[in-house]
C-alpha cells in the first residue's frame, strides 16, 4: 500500500470490495456468512445454496418481499369472484323471502336478531338444519313448523291447514331418509353478511395474495365445510344454522400462523395481529346470538391454524427453523386428515352426535334466548302437541 492508502494492487482492491459486499448482506439478513470469502485470487468463494439460510444473497431478497408486501400474486382474484357470489346469494336470498314469506327482513312477530329472513325460510334455504341432513331421536321430519307464508304473522297459533312438516319445508324427496348434506353457506341477515364481507374483501384478500389461489381456495372450503362439521355434531340440532363464516375464520387464524412464522420479518405486525384479533372477537360475540353458529367460526378458526401451518410461506434463516417448519406441516397435514375423517364418522354414524358433548351448546348459544333450549325449536308433532 501507498502512503496515500490506496491499494498496489487491484486484485487487493477487488478483494476489499466483496468482502464489504458480503458483511453488508450478511448483516441485513442478520446471519453470519457460512465460508470464507475470499479464495487469495480476488474471487468470492460464498455459497449460494438453493435454501435461504444458506443463501444471504436470497434470504435478502425474501426479507425484502416479505416488508414490501410481496407474496405469491399481486391480485385477489378468487377473493372478489367469491365477494361477488355471496353478495348475489345474498339478495337472492331476501328476494325469494319476500315472495315466500312477505318478508324479505322478518319483523312480524318480532325482529330477525341478524336483520333478515325468518329461520323457517332459512332452513328452506339451505342453513344447516340437521334433522334435513339424518334422523334425529327425538325430532322427526314429521312434526310441524307454521308453513313458509304464515312465518311472519303476528298470530302464535296456527290451524292444522297452517303447518307443514320439517320434511316438506326441508324439500325431502324422501322423508324416511333426510340426507340433505350439502346445507351451508348462507347468511343469516345484514349484520351477518357486512362482517363476512368486511373480512373478505380486506384480510381474505391479503392472504389470497401471499399464499396463492389454489391454496386459498382449498383452506377457505376447508374452513366453511369444517366449521359446519363441527356445528352438525356439537351445535344444537334444532337450530337452523348458517355456515359461511367458517371460511372467514379460516382467514383470520391463518393470518396469525403466518405472523407466528414470519413476525419478525413483517413491516406491520402489530397491527395485523390487532386487526385479526378484533375481527375474531367480534364475531365469536355474534356467534352467541340465535341463528349464527359459534362452532363454524371455532371450526373455521382450528382448521384456519391447521392450513396456515402447511400453506403459509416461511423465511427459513436457519437450518433448523426449516426442519421445525416442515415438522409442523406434516403433523398440520396428519391433524387436518384425522379431522375430516372423525367428525362426519361421528356425525354420521352415532345414534345421537349432540350426546358427544351436552354443555358444548353454550358455546354457540346463551341460555338467556328462549331458542337456546331443548333442541333449539319449537315444533308441533302430528298429534298436536308441543315438542321442544
Amino acid at each position: 500500500m501507498h502512503e496515500s492508502g490506496f491499494s498496489d494492487d487491484k486484485f487487493d482492491e477487488a478483494r476489499s470490495f466483496d468482502n464489504r459486499i458480503y458483511a453488508d448482506v450478511a448483516f441485513m439478513g442478520n446471519m453470519q456468512p457460512d465460508t470464507e470469502t475470499g479464495d487469495g485470487n480476488g474471487k468470492s468463494t460464498a455459497k449460494n445454496g438453493r435454501f435461504p439460510w444458506s443463501n444471504p444473497d436470497l434470504l435478502q431478497r425474501q426479507i425484502n418481499s416479505r416488508q414490501q408486501g410481496i407474496g405469491r400474486q399481486r391480485y385477489p382474484i378468487v377473493s372478489w369472484i367469491l365477494a361477488v357470489g355471496v353478495l348475489a346469494a345474498f339478495i337472492a336470498e331476501l328476494i325469494l323471502s319476500k315472495q315466500k314469506t312477505g318478508q324479505a327482513v322478518q319483523t312480524k312477530p318480532h325482529l330477525q336478531p341478524m336483520i333478515g329472513p325468518p329461520p323457517e325460510f332459512l332452513i328452506s334455504f339451505g342453513a344447516r338444519f340437521v334433522p334435513c341432513m339424518r334422523k334425529i331421536p327425538g325430532l322427526s321430519v314429521n312434526n310441524e313448523l307454521p308453513c313458509l307464508e304464515y312465518t311472519t304473522s303476528d298470530s302464535q297459533f296456527f290451524k292444522p291447514s297452517q303447518l307443514c312438516s320439517l320434511a316438506e319445508i326441508c324439500g325431502l324427496k324422501d322423508p324416511q331418509n333426510p340426507n340433505q348434506a350439502y346445507r351451508f353457506f348462507i347468511h343469516s341477515g345484514f349484520i351477518h353478511i357486512l362482517f363476512n364481507l368486511i373480512v373478505l374483501l380486506t384480510l381474505c384478500c391479503q392472504i389470497e395474495k401471499l399464499i396463492g389461489s389454489l391454496a386459498y381456495l382449498i383452506v377457505f372450503f376447508a374452513g366453511g365445510i369444517g366449521g359446519n362439521l363441527l356445528g352438525g355434531n356439537f351445535g344444537l340440532i334444532g337450530q337452523p344454522a348458517v355456515g359461511a363464516s367458517g371460511s372467514i375464520y379460516a382467514c383470520i387464524s391463518l393470518e396469525i400462523v403466518d405472523l407466528m412464522y414470519n413476525a419478525k420479518y413483517e413491516a406491520n405486525a402489530k397491527t395485523r395481529a390487532i386487526v385479526s384479533i378484533v375481527f375474531a372477537i367480534i364475531g365469536l360475540g355474534l356467534g352467541l346470538l340465535p341463528g349464527i353458529d359459534n362452532f363454524s367460526h371455532i371450526g373455521g378458526f382450528c382448521l384456519g391454524i391447521l392450513g396456515g401451518l402447511f400453506f403459509a410461506p416461511s423465511i427459513h434463516a436457519t437450518r433448523k427453523h426449516m426442519i421445525i417448519t416442515w415438522v409442523l406441516r406434516l403433523l398440520a397435514l396428519a391433524l387436518l386428515i384425522a379431522y375430516f375423517v372423525s367428525l362426519p364418522l361421528n356425525f354420521y354414524q352415532s345414534d345421537d352426535p349432540t350426546n358427544t358433548c351436552h354443555w358444548c351448546r353454550y358455546l354457540s348459544c346463551l341460555p338467556v334466548f328462549e331458542s337456546c333450549n331443548g333442541f333449539g325449536i319449537v315444533t308441533t308433532t302430528p298429534d298436536g302437541q308441543s315438542s321442544t
